[in-house]
């Protein structure tokens, strides 16, 4: 039985291309350190990708909305009209995802602190925008 299961777990290692082999399956949380070695231009480029990626039906997860929080909190005040787009687009897919019956309750949670801080932080959106039950 033993000797089952180490068969099919090198067969999905070997469809598993050798870069991702040592990726953890949810990806690598943001650290501290990390974040403090990205400068303005970079923390907006990885929140344009996170843009895409929300847009392009990827799914909402905590882990991706720690990842927001964490590229929130590297950007300066007063933002660019280009970094308030993206925002805007964030939280456009962030409402969208929170309006999903089958989201987990710890992602729900996640995602609703993301949503507040873009909306009253950021000022991307007015309090009846962001709390309107649709």
């Amino acid at each position: 039985e033993s000797s089952e299961s180490e068969n099919d777990s090198d067969a999905n290692l070997a469809d598993i291309p050798e870069w991702r082999i040592n990726i953890p399956k949810d990806g690598h949380l943001p650290t501290i350190s990390l974040l403090l070695q990205m400068e303005q231009i970079m923390a907006r480029r990885v929140l344009g990708h996170h843009a895409h990626w929300l847009e392009q039906g990827f799914p909402v997860t905590k882990s991706r909305c720690v990842w927001i929080y964490a590229l929130l909190a590297r950007l300066d005040k007063p933002i660019h009209r280009d970094d308030a787009a993206v925002l805007r687009r964030i939280l456009k897919e962030l409402c969208k995802a929170r309006n999903i019956d089958n989201q987990r309750k710890d992602d729900n949670e996640a995602i609703n602190v993301v949503i507040a801080i873009i909306g009253r932080y950021f000022e991307q959106s007015s309090f009846d925008e962001i709390f309107r039950i649709s």
